[in-house]
């Protein structure tokens, strides 16, 4: 066999190597950042920290991973809109992508900083348009969980942007918070809790607008309804995921 030959057959072998590996390995990450447009963006001091927190997840993603925003209107259901829809690029192994074949063996899939970029400025235009007069959350979730289970990501991550005042059909908490077993069952009745099984779930900036409670025992009462939601809906909101930040980002998508 002559050196063309063996050449011809050695990348032939090699890129058939790569397809099955590809073809074998998991997608990766799916984020769904999920932004309040109502009382939630009415401040400077909110929107910085949404902004914080979506710099947060943007600086994380790796090669393959998906990161997708939308909004919590007056009728999430119906006026959902999508942000941002970006994935990472994934490097092949052979060096695609205008990636030398021994850099890309050797660290496969930096993150394209480009796209980084994309999602992050959709992100912060977004996050200006405080246009709606009323938050349907649940029926955002319900949104962000039929894009979850729709793909086969190796691992789904939802963030919610919002202060967490529900104010959509029956459920209203500007003038009370519910008791959570009852109105849960409720929306399970009517097909209106979404499932989230197997989504890690954060919470950014609840009970953090002008509109939100300021009585300590309500803001705990609002907390541990959004607990039990969760709870019913296939997942966990635990403490350290439920407040102003993204505590604890790096250690549940360590991976990312």
């Amino acid at each position: 066999m002559n050196a063309s030959v063996r050449f011809v057959v050695t990348t032939m072998l090699m890129a058939s190597v790569a397809a099955t590996f590809a073809s074998c390995a998991p997608s990766g990450q799916l984020v769904d950042v999920v932004l309040d447009q109502t009382a939630s963006t009415g401040s400077a001091s909110v929107r910085a920290s949404y902004d914080a927190a979506m710099a947060t997840v943007v600086t994380t993603l790796h090669g393959g991973d998906r990161v997708v925003g939308s909004t919590i209107g007056a009728d999430s259901i119906a006026q959902a809109s999508t942000i941002m829809d970006v994935t990472l690029p994934r490097y092949s192994v052979l060096g695609g992508n205008g990636h030398d074949t021994v850099a890309s063996i050797r660290q496969v899939g930096p993150a394209d900083d480009n796209a980084r970029q994309v999602a992050l400025a959709s992100f912060q235009k977004a996050i200006q348009r405080s246009n709606e007069d009323a938050s349907c959350i649940i029926d955002a979730l319900g949104v962000a969980a039929r894009l979850m289970g729709s793909g086969g990501a190796r691992s789904r991550v939802l963030v919610v942007m919002s202060d967490g005042v529900e104010q959509c059909g029956n459920i209203d908490f500007s003038s009370s918070i519910p008791a959570s077993a009852p109105s849960i069952a409720a929306l399970r009745a009517t097909h209106r809790l979404p499932d989230l099984s197997g989504v890690k779930v954060f919470w950014v900036g609840v009970l953090d607008s002008s509109y939100a409670p300021t009585d300590p025992a309500v803001g705990q009462r609002l907390r541990d309804w959004w607990s039990a939601f969760f709870q019913a809906s296939g997942t966990a909101l635990p403490a350290g995921r439920f407040g102003g930040s993204l505590i604890g980002w790096s250690n549940v998508t360590g991976s990312m």
